[in-house]
């Protein structure tokens, strides 16, 4: 579901003069505060719109990207040093070690929060913090 930006259009409450609400796109905006029920308006908020990026932009921004190569094998192709080229189902000693540089805790291979998939590639997200969505 998307999450829409609200605003007060008169004085704040605990949820900020700017405040996000998740709703369904069929779902009317909101003419009042949840929390306060004062007047609030919808808010036109910027779209991110991200262009796909090459292994080594997504290298830099500190993300793993892994390729399939064969049944059970992955090639790093955003290695660092000391990082295994190939990653091979079952030996463990060959997961890119993603703790340095994400928040990603890896569960077990090819098995984990933040994973894309998409065809033969699989791209390993940084995580981002989770926020309570007050301003």
């Amino acid at each position: 579901m998307p999450i829409y930006e609200y605003e007060h259009t008169s004085t704040a409450c605990d949820l900020g003069r700017i405040f996000e609400q998740r709703q369904s796109m069929s779902e009317p905006a909101l003419e009042q505060c949840p929390q306060c029920s004062r007047p609030v308006r919808k808010r036109v908020s910027r779209v991110n719109v991200s262009s796909p990026k090459t292994n080594g932009e997504l290298k830099d921004l500190g993300f793993t990207k892994l390729v399939r190569r064969d049944d059970g094998v992955y090639e790093n192709v955003t290695a660092r040093s000391g990082d295994s080229r190939y990653m091979v189902r079952g030996k463990p000693e060959t997961i890119p070690d993603v703790k340095r540089r994400s928040a990603i805790k890896m569960l077990k291979p090819l098995a984990r929060p933040g994973a894309l998939t998409f065809k033969n590639c699989l791209i390993i997200l940084k995580m981002p913090p989770i926020h309570s969505g007050r301003a």
